[in-house]
């Protein structure tokens, strides 16, 4: 299915009011009024905080258990909630290398360029309590930048601000914002990274707030589940 995530004709962007904007003065929280896309962080984050309160993290992983709590929610916030079998490709999402779902889209090597580049910055992530800025400042970088480049057409654009949007928000969710992983140690790192990459990943592959939030929850589960404490 991700093979045809950045060919997709069903969306037809309008990124005419984004244009590249001044960095000097970011706010803390994770909001790009400027990205047309942005609703699918927000979103993402609004299913979030639903789904990870309630998810039995010493018990043994259950896609279908993730999936259903992803269904409720959305249902619960008058999202649009796709049949359960929507997710039956999150296992696959979340266990694939990175490199290797960016590798298989069928995008201009352009816009893999930028994809890579923002899973790198999450990646690299130093987490304190007081980098969130600077990490907003990065990704705000690659959306202006993809905004900028010509060589990117408007499907991958699309599939990039989407990225973005949610890289913002789940980075808040996880690291910053009263987080799930409540450890800074290079554990806790691990867990909340795991989770962010899984968010991006999904939002790649579907430009679906719920499929990312979905992947983001079974990924954390599993690392929760296999690094107690």
């Amino acid at each position: 299915m991700f093979l045809n995530a950045c060919k997709s004709d069903s969306i037809k962007p309008d990124i005419a009011m984004l244009r590249p904007n001044s960095l000097n003065s970011i706010s803390l929280s994770p909001e790009n009024p400027l990205n047309p896309y942005d609703t699918i962080g927000e979103r993402h984050n609004l299913i979030l905080g639903r789904v990870i309160p309630g998810l039995c993290v010493s018990c043994k992983p259950d896609l279908n258990v993730a999936s259903n709590a992803v269904l409720n929610a959305t249902a619960q916030l008058k999202l649009i909630t796709p049949n359960l079998s929507f997710y039956d490709t999150v296992s696959g999402t979340v266990t694939l290398n990175t490199d290797q779902l960016v590798s298989q889209l069928k995008c201009s090597n352009a816009a893999k360029e930028m994809l890579t580049r923002l899973f790198d910055i999450i990646k690299d992530t130093e987490i304190t309590t007081t980098e969130y800025t600077n990490l907003k400042v990065q990704i705000l970088n690659v959306e202006e930048t993809t905004i900028a480049n010509q060589n990117i057409g408007e499907n991958d654009k699309a599939t990039i601000l989407s990225a973005c949007s949610v890289a913002r928000f789940s980075s808040y969710y996880w690291g910053y914002s009263n987080p799930p992983v409540k450890s800074y140690t290079l554990k806790g790192i691990t867990k909340w990274i795991a989770a962010a990459t899984s968010d991006i990943a999904g939002a790649v592959v579907t430009r679906s707030a719920s499929y990312a939030a979905d992947c983001s929850s079974y990924a954390y589960w599993l690392i929760v589940y296999s690094m107690p404490g």
